[in-house]
């Protein structure tokens, strides 16, 4: 129903709230005759949204454009929203207050899932179309489009479990050794995705970590001063000796043919 409809509801409803007349004297309405006004007008708005359709209750945001909510709402903001590259349609988010989601519609429907803790990116593999990795409390593997998931960093040998941290429903995990352990970025290798590059921190020490096998076993390549936010591959080096650019928080470490180049960004204003 179009606006012109409503308003020919609203015309129809105009006479019975108009104050009643008796010799072109206007009389004050009665408090019988007020009820019997409030009611046809809500009788008539519900009849007027009604007559809308799903138009009057859809998830638009009120822009004449072709953007539309498909999102899901409650508490908490959604963040990293990650796309697969193979299908459009299957889609990734992170809640602030701890769950993931995911959907396999393009965000008609959503499926809520939990990794012990909030999730901070995921990734997909290159290659396998029904692989993707989340890193929350520790780094998480999937291999049905996120219907299960199974920790790969740390090692099942260095899991001991979780403990409660904080009000957002996150853990912290225990290692064998005690140290506080943070998956900070992950990289696929492009040709074989069974080639990991991670940085890693262990207590207070930030390292770019290689998994040969898909996660079954790592070793640390390189140790960073700094945090971690990215790392790339640049995907026409050589396929035994990766190029690799590592993104830091105010630099950017670069491996090239074997050897490390480390390139600080600017200075911060003031400092």
């Amino acid at each position: 129903m179009t606006c012109l409809s409503v308003s020919k509801y609203l015309l129809w409803l105009y006479p019975f709230i108009q104050p009643e007349s008796v010799g072109g004297e206007r009389l004050a309405l009665t408090r019988l005759n007020k009820y019997k006004m409030k009611l046809k007008f809500f009788v008539c708005c519900f009849l007027a949204l009604l007559g809308m359709g799903d138009s009057a209750f859809s998830q638009s945001n009120g822009r004449f454009d072709a953007w539309k909510y498909v999102g899901i709402g409650g508490g908490g903001a959604m963040f990293y929203p990650t796309f697969s590259p193979f299908d459009s349609n299957l889609i990734f988010i992170a809640c602030d207050m701890g769950g993931g989601y995911v959907t396999y519609d393009g965000g008609r429907s959503w499926r809520m899932f939990n990794l012990s803790g909030t999730i901070r990116f995921y990734v997909f593999d290159p290659i396998d179309q029904n692989t993707v990795y989340a890193c929350a409390t520790g780094l998480y593997r999937s291999r049905d489009k996120g219907k299960t998931w199974s920790l790969i960093y740390p090692v099942a040998e260095e899991f001991v479990g979780f403990t409660p941290k904080g009000d957002h429903g996150d853990n912290v995990l225990v290692t064998t050794d005690s140290t506080e352990r943070k998956v900070l970025a992950l990289a696929i290798d492009p040709a074989d995705p069974a080639k990991l590059y991670a940085g890693i921190s262990i207590g207070k020490e930030v390292g770019l970590y290689y998994s040969p096998d898909a996660g079954s076993h790592w070793s640390l390549e390189k140790k960073l001063g700094e945090g971690m936010k990215k790392i790339f591959i640049h995907p026409a080096s050589p396929k035994t000796n990766r190029e690799l650019f590592v993104v830091g928080n105010n630099s950017i470490a670069i491996r090239k043919k074997g050897r490390w180049s480390v390139h600080p960004g600017p200075e911060m204003a003031g400092q």
